[in-house]
């Protein structure tokens, strides 16, 4: 029994019991509604592959009319939310043939960043790196390729709503040391960021990301196409994803500054992989 505040009588929990069950059942999304952090959680866990190669072409075309084309060979190893590992080698431009990026994305810890330039035989640590470097004259920036998915800071389910025929989760994120907000559409059947627009503090979109196709590796769904519009200087990169193999083995080797100036094959066997 639990007695009634300020009278006599008593509650019988037996006769609140049905009430109880009654607003579960009108009312579900509201009791058992999933949190931000818990919806992006599921998303990693969803489709995060830990190792994997892939051969990139990026086409931006500028709010003047110019046109740039890149080529990048990518290889990922790790948890994005704890450890990631990437080296971006550029096969085009020719001037930019051979130049290496690694990134070093480490939980709690500032990402390391070094560049290894073929004509001088020597890398560099980038000293103040920053999340939003380019690369080259695209849109695309370190962040996206580290985290499509925004898993730092702290993050709110505001809604659910459809995008292009996907019923989709709705997350707004506020990453540490950003004042700008990112909100993700997470697709409630691939748990794939389907979008992400980066507003600032009056509500104006500065920048969307945009998943154009993707499919399914195995059990999981991998991104083979995405758009990025910068809306302040209206330039558009498309990224599309020409070849890829995921599981693979990769050395640490590959990943370590010293061994920059060593090429993929002297560090790794490389025709074994399964291509998807």
């Amino acid at each position: 029994m639990i007695r009634k505040k300020g009278g006599k009588g008593k509650w019988n929990l037996f006769r609140l019991e049905p009430i109880i069950l009654g607003l579960i059942i009108l009312f579900p999304a509201q009791v058992f509604s999933l949190s931000g952090s818990q919806i992006l959680e599921k998303a990693f866990q969803a489709n995060i592959i830990e190792s994997f190669r892939a051969e990139l072409a990026l086409n931006t075309q500028t709010g003047r009319g110019k046109n740039f084309h890149l080529k990048l060979t990518v290889l990922g190893k790790g948890d994005p939310r704890k450890d990631l590992s990437l080296l971006l080698i550029f096969r085009e431009p020719p001037s930019s043939r051979g130049i290496k990026l690694l990134v070093l994305a480490r939980k709690d810890t500032l990402t390391k960043v070094y560049v290894y330039m073929p004509a001088l035989g020597k890398y560099f640590h980038l000293v103040g790196e920053d999340r939003n470097m380019k690369l080259g004259d695209s849109e695309m920036n370190i962040y996206d390729l580290v985290a499509i998915v925004p898993w730092e800071g702290k993050h709110k389910l505001i809604g659910e709503e459809k995008y292009n025929g996907n019923a989709c989760y709705l997350v707004e994120s506020i990453l540490p040391g950003e004042k700008n907000k990112r909100i993700t559409r997470i697709g409630k059947k691939t748990l794939l960021p389907l979008t992400t627009q980066k507003v600032d503090l009056r509500g104006n979109c500065l920048k969307t990301v945009e998943v154009l196709n993707f499919k399914k590796v195995i059990s999981k769904y991998a991104i083979t196409s995405l758009r990025v519009n910068n809306l302040q200087n209206h330039t558009t990169t498309t990224m599309k994803v020409l070849s890829s193999r995921w599981y693979i083995n990769i050395p640490d080797e590959v990943f370590q500054p010293e061994k920059l100036g060593i090429s993929l094959s002297e560090l790794m066997e490389e025709g074994r992989e399964k291509e998807f």
